[in-house]
């Protein structure tokens, strides 16, 4: 009840089954909190497959991300050696070869540079896998019951500030004075 959307309909299979194998000393961890009834241990389970997931797709990102920025790093170092050897052979079919391969390498790292500058493949995986930190972190501090959010005597949560909702106090009116009326009205009329 609540919680079923943690069940696979088709194969029956729980969050808390789906963490017993692949990690089963953090099902084992989460089977020894008796407080928790059936459907809270699968909601703790799907945090961990979550962080699990977080942090193993971070990484992968941050793999591809850390190959594009090698291949254009490389290519990028390689292409003014290879055109300043260029004529150095006495070999039309080399200095053919070296020319192709200079091209080559010059366009690949081109493509890798404007790959990790549009998907930001690394910065992306670290942030991916950040999350899967905070959501382990935020298990580890459940089960301690320690920490600012499970902790009342926690001088954490003394020190911090109150909650702010969405935009309090981030958002500063411009001064729009200077801009005729009409450019405003034609403006909001045109944002219905």
């Amino acid at each position: 009840v609540g919680f079923s959307h943690l069940v696979d309909e088709a194969t029956n299979v729980t969050e808390l089954q789906i963490l017993e194998k692949r990690d089963p000393h953090y099902a084992v961890r989460i089977k020894r909190m008796a407080e928790l009834n059936d459907a809270q241990q699968d909601m703790v389970a799907y945090c961990l497959n979550k962080s699990h997931f977080f942090k193993t797709m971070g990484d992968k990102w941050k793999v591809w991300g850390d190959l594009l920025y090698a291949t254009q790093v490389t290519g990028s170092a390689i292409v003014p050696v290879l055109i300043g050897v260029l004529g150095s052979f006495d070999s039309a079919f080399v200095d053919a070869g070296i020319r192709v391969l200079a091209i080559v390498l010059s366009l690949a790292a081109a493509i890798c540079a404007a790959l990790e500058g549009v998907y930001s493949y690394r910065l992306r995986g670290q942030v991916r896998r950040g999350f899967g930190d905070n959501l382990n972190d935020l298990f580890q501090s459940f089960e301690t019951l320690s920490g600012p959010l499970f902790d009342p005597t926690c001088s954490a949560r003394r020190e911090s500030k109150p909650a702010q909702r969405p935009g309090e106090g981030s958002f500063v009116m411009p001064d729009l004075s200077h801009i005729p009326r009409a450019v405003l009205r034609a403006q909001l009329d045109h944002l219905d």
